[in-house]
């Protein structure tokens, strides 16, 4: 999991604007007409993994 923090700013150039809807799949029945950019300035996090395994006989003493 990352965490990441910035300021962010409204993408107002028209191409760059099209370029940002044609990459985001609005989760509600609209078009996508306005975004806004994070430039992150922290980014912080951990990284989860699945537990190790060890045989049953390794257990054992």
């Amino acid at each position: 999991m990352k965490v990441r923090t910035g300021y962010a700013c409204p993408v107002t150039d028209a191409d760059e604007a099209a370029r940002v809807a044609s990459l985001l799949r609005p989760w509600v029945g609209r078009p996508v007409t306005r975004a806004l950019r994070i430039r992150p300035d922290l980014v912080a996090g951990f990284r989860l993994e699945a537990e190790r395994t060890l045989p049953e006989s390794a257990g054992l003493g």
